[in-house]
């Protein structure tokens, strides 16, 4: 997927200048090889694998501005690929339990430097998201998971459905989570810029030490009777696994039940959302 740095840092939907030499290669080299996208002349695509559907975004190419107002017009997705995600999201596939979001930067807001080109500068849009989200967990259709990265850091982050909403009266089924972690290399920083304000996203886990962090995410479909999902998420630093964490999706009533487990100093305990 095409990201900041092919272009400008934080580039934000300025097709000018740079931006034709840049995508040339980024179109031939990389695009060429991605899935079919939904509809022509796009550059992002879905795809699924098991029991897990993928939707990669790109939240580069259509976005606003990132100092524009937040706001109704304000958009990290632009309206084809927000159409086309909502779609995607509310799909129901026979075998697919996992609905795996794919963000080239942070979904949370609690990072907070450089913010205003991350999800955070862009709040009113993901909140209409994160309604649709919220509801494909209340309504037993599978659990969604967040991946991104860019922050050179780690950080694991649960979106739980406001206490008063309406809607969702299992809130742990609709728990959405994010996993975000980079890079593969890099030069140490000793600033830490997570941190939690409020509780509308909440911190599971935080890593910001490391030179070189990634991480893999595990999808059991071996379960052939379709009874529970499990999707298990490992953080590696410095090429040894240091923790990791298990959401489970109970499909025998349709309902996700919003376990997450973990044992030991290595997962960091109990989950609290699931």
């Amino acid at each position: 997927m095409v990201d900041d740095h092919e272009i400008a840092n934080d580039w934000s939907a300025n097709n000018s200048g740079i931006y034709s030499y840049a995508m040339e290669p980024f179109y031939v080299y990389q695009h060429s090889v991605n899935p079919p996208a939904p509809r022509p002349g796009v550059t992002y695509y879905t795809f699924n694998h098991g029991t897990a559907s993928f939707f990669m975004m790109d939240s580069r190419r259509y976005r606003s501005n990132n100092w524009a107002l937040d706001g109704p017009e304000k958009t990290m997705l632009g309206e084809p690929q927000k159409t086309d995600l909502l779609r995607w999201l509310n799909k129901d596939e026979p075998g697919i339990h996992w609905k795996i979001l794919v963000s080239s930067v942070p979904f949370t807001k609690n990072w907070r430097f450089n913010d205003e080109d991350t999800w955070a500068g862009y709040l009113h849009e993901r909140r209409e998201l994160l309604d649709e989200m919220w509801k494909v967990g209340a309504e037993g259709r599978g659990g969604v998971i967040v991946l991104s990265g860019d922050r050179h850091e780690f950080g694991a982050t649960a979106f739980p459905p406001p206490p008063d909403h309406p809607t969702y009266e299992h809130k742990q089924a609709a728990t959405v989570h994010e996993f975000s972690c980079s890079p593969l290399s890099q030069f140490y920083i000793p600033k830490r810029t997570y941190v939690q304000e409020d509780d509308e996203d909440v911190l599971i886990k935080y890593v910001p030490d490391g030179n070189s962090k990634f991480g893999a995410v595990e999808v059991d479909s071996t379960n052939v009777s379709g009874e529970q999902a499990v999707l298990k998420y490992r953080l590696f630093v410095e090429g040894k696994e240091v923790w990791d964490w298990v959401v489970t999706a109970d499909m025998s009533t349709r309902r996700i039940r919003g376990d997450v487990e973990g044992e030991g100093e290595k997962t960091g305990g109990q989950g609290l959302w699931g």
